[in-house]
């Protein structure tokens, strides 16, 4: 089973060569490696005529006509000829047993491998992400159903759902991984990490300016709920809780930045006020909803925010 790996690339000059070489070195013998320059201004272009100059067996090289990460995979997508797909950011890397170790968890009807990964943060610090037993847990809580980097797709899947979608600023993961679930593909759990997501301080630049991607955010666990409710109300029911509390979350993180845009959202899903609560996703403040009402509730907390030292806010779970 050939497997093409694919290598969206923006601006990655400094850890572009990293991630190709570690696509290089995988002891699966049946890969192809693509790579798409997403209109870098850096010296990404020329790396990657580099790599396609010592490896023109291996590696084909390509350009994404518009700017965006789901512009990029879907050109890699169109020109692979595997019949796996493995998307790899520029920033991340795998180990050398990744895809094989994949390609041994496919059954006959596996159309997606969920993955373990590994966070580095640049402070040297490291955090394991294991796939949720149940994907559609995993889809809205702490991404716990793999992320671009980690997860394994068949190609069929991909084109069934019609690849990425490219109206999506951010927030891309979850929305393919949402019209996955939707379209039943078989998939298989692998707690097994190999793949390394590494976060560094550029990308801090998508989050100047975080209310619409917030937004975005909150109306995607909305969407979430919506389609449950209406389309698996016997699982729907069993587990309202869980995913009421994880938009919770989702409305809390953008009422910190703004309150109106929460609030709106808040009465839309929960119009008498009193929403089923697990404080341990959505935080004991919550509890205060039905007495203080959202608004004044939040504004509370980002008062309070303010004022308390870190340590409180943690022990407390403000």
């Amino acid at each position: 089973m050939k497997v093409s790996i694919i290598i969206p690339a923006y601006n990655a000059e400094s850890f572009l060569a990293r991630a190709i070489y570690s696509a290089l070195q995988q002891d699966y013998p049946d890969t192809e490696i693509i790579i798409v320059d997403n209109n870098s201004t850096d010296g990404t272009a020329e790396i990657i005529r580099r790599f396609v100059r010592d490896y023109p067996a291996k590696i084909i090289a390509t350009n994404a006509v518009r700017q965006g990460c789901s512009q990029a995979r879907n050109t890699g997508l169109a020109m692979a000829s595997g019949e796996w797909i493995a998307f790899l950011d520029a920033d991340d890397q795998i180990d050398t047993t990744r895809i094989s170790h994949q390609i041994k968890q496919i059954k006959e009807d596996t159309r997606w491998v969920i993955s373990a990964y590994r966070h580095h943060y640049p402070d040297g610090s490291t955090e394991d992400s294991i796939p949720n037993p149940d994907p559609w847990c995993g889809l809205v809580h702490n991404f716990e159903i793999g992320y671009t980097s980690a997860n394994l797709i068949h190609r069929e899947a991909l084109e069934k759902i019609g690849g990425w979608n490219e109206a999506l600023p951010d927030n891309t993961d979850p929305d393919l991984h949402f019209r996955l679930l939707k379209n039943a593909t078989p998939y298989v759990l692998d707690p097994v990490i190999l793949t390394h997501y590494r976060h560094h301080d550029a990308e801090r630049v998508t989050t100047r300016k975080p209310v619409a991607r917030l937004i975005r955010k909150a109306d995607f666990h909305w969407s979430v709920n919506q389609y449950l409710s209406s389309e698996r109300p016997a699982y729907w029911t069993d587990h309202a809780r869980f995913f009421h509390s994880c938009e919770l979350a989702a409305l809390r993180m953008l009422a910190t930045y703004d309150i109106n845009a929460a609030a709106k959202r808040y009465a839309r899903s929960f119009p008498d006020g009193r929403p089923p609560v697990d404080v341990n996703i959505a935080t004991k403040v919550t509890l205060l909803y039905p007495y203080l009402g959202f608004r004044q509730t939040e504004r509370l907390r980002n008062f309070v925010s303010c004022c308390l030292p870190t340590e409180w806010l943690h022990q407390f779970k403000v």
